[in-house]
């Protein structure tokens, strides 16, 4: 048997209906700016890189992994250099992330990542006062699009230090009780020199290095004279320092 619907209650029940979609409809819209101011605060103010032009700031990403590795475990004061060539006019506190070749600058506390392709190399100050350069380059081998060196020398011939990390995973073995719970990430040096704008990696084995020198000048002479462990950053500095006197 059909039930009688009184036309108070159907009326009441579309109102409500109506004022249900419009009560929604504003919260999306109100929510809108406040997602865009919080979007905001996660920004590195362009008025810092750009004092005297009305650029738009860009989005830093928010960390969400924590498979990081710092090349410095805290944060020190650092500057950005632009792809355009212009720096940041003042500094901010910077890690370098050398697992994911990442740039994190610390805002109010937080975390965040400034995307790398718009950086030509940062400067990180150490607890020292030390300041160490970066440089944003492709490697030569092409495991990755574009990397950050370290740049121990420069001039004719930069020395370049690329930070190469890999993930190990955990190897703990319950019937022996041996090994380690946890991933690991390990971390080694490899060496490169950038002349007339190649970057090309330096052998390690003597034989190699020694035949991969000689297309440079003054590097014979050097050789002659000093020994040279072509695995040691130090041994490797100090000729290439030489090799710019040199010239």
């Amino acid at each position: 048997m059909a039930i009688a619907t009184c036309p108070f209650i159907s009326s009441f029940l579309v109102m409500i209906k109506v004022l249900g979609k419009f009560i929604l409809l504003t919260l999306l819209m109100n929510a809108t700016p406040v997602e865009a101011q919080r979007s905001d605060q996660h920004k590195l103010v362009m008025d810092d890189l750009y004092p005297a032009e009305a650029v738009e700031s860009f989005d830093l990403r928010t960390r969400k992994k924590i498979d990081q590795y710092f090349l410095f475990a805290d944060w020190h004061k650092g500057t950005l250099f632009m792809k355009d060539g212009r720096a940041s006019k003042t500094q901010h506190y910077l890690k370098y992330d050398i697992l994911n070749n990442e740039v994190n600058v610390n805002i109010e506390g937080s975390p965040y990542v400034v995307p790398s392709k718009l950086l030509a190399g940062f400067e990180i100050e150490d607890a020292n006062g030390d300041v160490h350069h970066f440089v944003r380059a492709p490697l030569p081998t092409g495991r990755r699009d574009r990397v950050f060196f370290r740049e121990e020398v420069k001039g004719d011939f930069d020395f370049l230090v690329y930070y190469k990390t890999e993930r190990l995973p955990a190897n703990y073995v319950a019937a022996l009780d041996a090994g380690s719970l946890d991933q690991r990430v390990t971390s080694k040096e490899e060496f490169f020199i950038r002349w007339n704008e190649k970057i090309l990696e330096i052998p390690t084995k003597k034989k190699s290095a020694i035949k991969f020198f000689a297309q440079f000048p003054g590097a014979h002479d050097y050789l002659d004279d000093n020994r040279v462990n072509f695995k040691k950053k130090e041994d490797l500095e100090s000729f290439v320092k030489f090799m710019n006197q040199s010239i």
